[in-house]
């Protein structure tokens, strides 16, 4: 009897799929994609939204971190950023990329850091960083 309940076991076990690993933060359908969402929302100043798109978990910033850093941008940008650019890209092996977007218009420049990893099932963010301070942003490539 306890050989056919170790049999049904591992009959049972090799039946079932293991569980597929969620992405750290944000997955997107492509690059594109990624760029569209997180770009329109920081360009019309939502940056709640833009922080939401990049990490749907809320695993980086505390609620309390999050208002903070959303209070801080939105009190300094009064108007939506009218441009943007992809200012640095490096793309590595293996589907791996990383790239500073910039956004801005009259006033002090958004940069958004990105590492992402393009998989069969779509692009994930691994990394991330949105600053005003240019140093702090390309010091990480």
């Amino acid at each position: 009897m306890k050989r056919i309940i170790i049999l049904f076991a591992l009959i049972f076990g090799l039946q079932v799929s293991p569980a597929q690993s969620a992405p750290p933060f944000g997955a997107f359908q492509s690059v594109e994609d990624m760029e569209r969402q997180i770009g329109d929302k920081i360009m019309a100043l939502d940056f709640a939204g833009a922080l939401t798109a990049i990490d749907p978990a809320g695993r980086s910033l505390s609620a309390e971190q999050k208002d903070r850093f959303v209070t801080s941008l939105t009190s300094f940008y009064k108007q939506p950023l009218t441009h943007q650019a992809l200012m640095k890209e490096e793309v590595l092996g293996g589907g791996f990329r990383r790239a500073i977007y910039v956004y801005w218009s009259d006033s002090l420049p958004v940069y958004f850091y990105v590492v992402s990893h393009s998989r069969e099932d779509g692009v994930w963010l691994l990394q991330y960083n949105i600053d005003t301070t240019f140093s702090k942003i390309i010091g990480q490539f």
